[in-house]
Formats: C-alpha cells, sequence, structure tokens
C-alpha cells in the first residue's frame, strides 16, 4: 500500500504537475507520517533527455552541419560513456543521405561521427571508405575499407547475409583502389 501510495504521488506529482504532491516525495518519509526505517526514498532528478533519431536528422538536414550532432554526443558520453546516443543506422543513413545529393564533407564528418560511435562496427567503417572514394581521399578510404574487413567476422551487429554483402563490397572496393 505504501509503494502504491508513493507512486500515486510521483504520477500526480509529474503528469498533473501537482506541486505539493513534488513536496511529499522530496520530504523524508517520517515527515510524510510513516514509522522510522519502515521505508527509503532517495530522489533523484532526471537526466536531460536526448533528442530522438529522428530529432538528431532533422536537426542536421537543417544546419547541414554536424557540429550540434557532435556536441550532443561529447555531452552524453562524458556524462556516461557506454549510453547509447544514437542508432548507428540512423546516422549512416543520413551520411548516405547527404551523400547521395554530393554534399560529400557532410557525409563524411557524419561517418566520422558513426564509427567513433560505433568503433566495432565493420559497417561504420564500409560507409566511412565509400565516402572517402566519392570525396576523393584514396588513402583514408583504403585504411577505412581495410578496418572494415578486420572487423567484419567478429561484428555481432550484424546478420550473415549482410557480412557478405558489406565483405563483397569492400573487398571490390579495395580492389579498385589498389589498382
Amino acid at each position: 500500500e505504501t509503494v502504491c501510495t508513493y507512486a500515486q504521488h510521483f504520477l500526480d506529482a509529474y503528469l498533473k504537475k501537482d506541486s505539493l504532491q513534488l513536496k511529499y516525495l522530496e520530504h523524508k518519509p517520517e515527515q510524510n507520517g510513516l514509522a522510522t526505517n519502515y521505508l527509503t526514498v532517495e530522489f533523484k532528478k532526471a537526466g536531460e533527455a536526448l533528442p530522438r533519431d529522428f530529432e538528431l536528422a532533422a536537426m542536421v538536414r537543417e544546419q547541414r552541419s554536424v557540429d550540434q550532432l557532435r556536441q550532443i554526443f561529447e555531452r552524453a558520453k562524458a556524462k556516461n560513456p557506454d549510453a547509447p546516443v544514437f542508432r548507428e543506422t540512423t546516422i549512416n543513413q543520413l551520411g548516405y543521405e547527404f551523400l547521395f545529393q554530393g554534399n560529400t564533407e557532410l557525409a563524411v564528418n557524419l561517418f566520422r561521427l558513426n564509427v567513433e560511435a560505433f568503433p566495432k562496427s565493420a559497417n561504420a567503417y564500409d560507409s566511412l571508405s565509400e565516402s572517402y572514394v566519392r570525396s576523393g581521399n584514396k588513402d583514408l578510404a583504403i585504411e577505412n575499407v581495410r578496418k572494415a574487413l578486420e572487423l567484419l567476422p567478429n561484428d555481432a551487429s550484424i546478420s550473415e547475409q549482410r557480412r557478405e554483402l558489406i565483405r563483397r563490397s569492400a573487398e571490390d572496393r579495395l580492389k579498385k583502389l589498389q589498382s
């Protein structure tokens, strides 16, 4: 019953924005009429909510820059290095969107951020390599396609079918780059 009472006060405080209920939550349980040592309550304010993936994508499209996305990424990683800030596929798709539009600089920057966020992803390195090919940076294209091929066998985030597609694409790209 006590836990239900606290849950009700919590919901009223935050959903109904009831300041009296919030004060109730901020009090020690003894101040709310409970016996000493009957209940321990720890009150913590929530951290800043990260933008959702579609909001991040809209921000990059509007600003034509990764600067604010990078700031969000760096702040979030400073607070919790293991917390995901965005999905790899979101940034990857956004990178290809700009790559196909001819904005290779923005695409490269998005793929570089994705590699930073997902350093064990063969797909992230493969996409970065492709963007370097399009931007004319052969040396970095080779370096990143090799990294993709190195990571590929142990990348648990992709299916066997996807792994095979990336392997074939990366090997073909490497052959062309080295010829």
